[in-house]
């Protein structure tokens, strides 16, 4: 278990914006900034109600102090984030579920809470499973293999710390908490970390691209597309857009030429614009009202 400086700060007080995920039960929609904190919270009082909404601290320059928390602040001491541990479900501590009713819209990407939220996604955002089909599955063969200890070679990675000198400390040092090595279908290492779980789904995020990629490869095999095709052919909504031109190609390539800014602390970046889109932040009364609205918006 982790030190008393790895102990969650105070919860800061609950902001307007709250919202528990799917598997509560409470799939309403995101509120907008312009709402009511009776809208956002129903469950309290019409004193409170009444009263102007507490104002959320931005996450890059928010501080913790004695007026931040409110009188359930946690007070849960959390294992080192990345520390490998048994991949034995029951070996991998879990901290009191306690911690999901100190993240919301705004504080789920603060560090203090960044590492859980992308491992309970399911349970803060409502979220919509993909099955994977009723086909054949390959049996999964395993082999107990500890890589830890291998030295790392300098030569193919020069700009790796200098104190690093193992693949266990670039492990420990990048707080990974998964890793899978395989080769010809046979998963040479497996191990989990706090937060991570062998059965517990994890946020992809950019990772999805290779996974849609992959489809659009299956696809363009059976001849229900080519790469050649236009965007705009299978999708005639985004004529007016910024993809109007592009190929499936040009997007698989990451070349269509869209106008898109990945400055997350940057006021009007189409990366802020995308998670208030998506439910992923609180929406103001400018945002893009779903993700078609957000795609049919953008521009080259």
């Amino acid at each position: 278990m982790a030190g008393d400086d790895e102990t969650f700060p105070p919860r800061p007080v609950t902001p307007p914006n709250r919202r528990i995920g799917a598997l509560s039960g409470n799939t309403k929609g995101i509120t907008t900034s312009t709402d009511t904190a009776a809208e956002a919270a129903p469950t309290q009082s019409s004193d409170v109600n009444s009263q102007q909404p507490p104002v959320t601290p931005d996450p890059a320059t928010a501080q913790f102090g004695e007026n931040d928390a409110d009188a359930s602040a946690l007070d849960i001491t959390l294992p080192h984030v990345g520390e490998l541990t048994s991949a034995s479900e029951d070996a991998i501590v879990d901290p009191s579920e306690a911690v999901l009713e100190s993240i919301d819209l705004d504080t789920w990407k603060w560090p203090e809470f960044f590492a859980f939220a992308l491992t309970r996604m399911q349970e803060i955002f409502p979220t919509g499973g993909i099955p994977r089909g009723i086909g054949p599955v390959r049996e999964y063969v395993t082999e107990d293999n500890d890589f830890r200890p291998l030295t790392i070679d300098r030569e193919k990675w020069p700009a790796a710390d200098e104190a690093w000198t193992t693949v266990g400390d670039v492990l420990a040092n990048t707080h990974t908490d998964a890793w899978l090595v395989t080769r010809n279908g046979v998963a040479l290492a497996e191990e989990y970390a706090w937060p991570m779980k062998p059965a517990r789904q994890h946020m992809l995020f950019s990772v999805s691209k290779s996974i849609v990629a992959t489809v659009i490869g299956a696809l363009a095999d059976a001849g229900r597309l080519r790469p050649t095709d236009l965007v705009t052919t299978h999708v005639p909504a985004l004529a007016k857009s910024g993809y109007a031109g592009a190929t499936i190609r040009d997007l698989l390539d990451m070349r269509s030429g869209i106008k898109f800014s990945e400055e997350y602390l940057e006021e009007g970046s189409e990366i802020r614009a995308l998670f208030e889109a998506v439910d992923f932040a609180p929406r103001s009364a400018t945002s893009a009202k779903g993700i078609k609205n957000f795609l049919t918006g953008l521009t080259s």
